[in-house]
């Protein structure tokens, strides 16, 4: 079943075992679509309202423009029966969720959701890999279970991204603009992440390589087993505040560089601890304050100009903890090494 531009509708289960060819225009499959052969989506869209299968031997091939589309007001179900690679990928689901199984998805260039009324993408236990953009609006959400999210492009959201225990990767910038959950597992921001409303660190760990904005609408919120935690390189990082960051366990393993706190203060409720091979936290003027114990490895610094620094438990040092005119106060035990 071909066609060169026009459009085609399914509305009843479509089953195709042979060659089904979309070329530059617009499928549209509102039942159950099944592919165990070939499938070519050239420049146009293949709009899936309905349930989407494909087995181990049935191909999908894609060019630079074409779209796979998923839409429809209803849940869907995607069973694959091994990796997807779309070109490009969007939602218009008003609502609905398309729920993965059994593979999951590398995109080639970007993904646009676009529903309403709480629409999204569920990958459950499979992963996603986007290699280009990715834009969410309001109500649209891109979570898994277990599943790795991985995001090589630019991520401007004011929808949902979350995983319950998986792992998830900002290689582009990441502008937060709506919820952001990490959950149990590690999220890795390599370049600036931006977070303008809601970043929840349940019982996993941010790994922040480069620059952090949190703007004061800008919420985090962690619990007694999260980590915020400065990795990457020997560069610089800027940590811009527009308020008191209150976090659970704050850590750095960077291999040297500063962090460079600017704007407001730091709040560990939990540990301090620097093991990095020569990393410098700088308050500057802005307060710190560690509920639990600190632990600086040998070539780890804190400081600041005129900040107060707080250790409330116990504090350990064969690193530097020193202040230009700040005030500091050592409620624990102080072994200076």
């Amino acid at each position: 079943i071909t066609t060169t531009s026009g459009n085609m509708l399914f509305s009843g289960t479509f089953q195709n075992n042979g060659v089904f060819d979309i070329g530059s225009g617009t499928a549209t499959t509102t039942g159950a679509f099944r592919n165990t052969s070939s499938t070519t989506n050239g420049t146009g869209i293949l709009s899936v309202a309905g349930d989407f299968s494909a087995s181990s031997t049935g191909a999908y091939t894609t060019s630079t423009g074409s779209m796979l589309r998923f839409a429809g007001g209803s849940a869907q179900t995607v069973t694959l029966g091994a990796t997807l690679f779309p070109a490009n990928v969007s939602s218009t689901k008003s609502p609905g969720t398309a729920t993965f199984s059994g593979g999951g998805m590398t995109v080639a260039n970007n993904v646009d959701m676009f529903g309403v009324g709480g629409s999204g993408i569920n990958f459950a236990t499979n992963a996603l890999t986007v290699s280009g953009a990715t834009v969410m609006q309001l109500g649209n959400v891109v979570t898994s279970t277990s599943g790795t999210l991985t995001f090589t492009g630019a991520v401007t959201s004011t929808g949902a991204i979350g995983s319950n225990s998986g792992d998830k990767l900002f290689s582009g910038t990441f502008q937060n603009n709506g919820i952001f959950d990490v959950g149990s597992g590690t999220a890795t921001t390599p370049v600036a992440f931006r977070n303008t409303s809601s970043t929840a660190n349940g019982t996993g760990i941010l790994s922040v390589m480069t620059d952090f904005n949190v703007s004061s609408t800008g919420a985090f919120t962690t619990t007694t087993l999260s980590t915020l935690r400065f990795s990457g390189t020997t560069a610089a990082q800027v940590v811009t505040l527009e308020a008191t960051l209150f976090a659970d366990t704050v850590d750095s393993i960077k291999t040297g560089g500063f962090v460079t706190v600017n704007g407001g203060a730091l709040n560990a409720a939990d540990d301090l601890t620097l093991t990095g091979t020569g990393v410098s936290l700088q308050m500057g003027s802005n307060a710190l304050t560690v509920g639990d114990a600190a632990n600086l490895a040998i070539l780890n610094s804190v400081s600041s100009t005129s900040g107060i620094l707080t250790f409330t438990g116990a504090a350990s040092s064969t690193g530097r903890i020193t202040t230009t005119s700040g005030n500091m106060l050592f409620s624990g035990t102080f072994q200076n090494n």
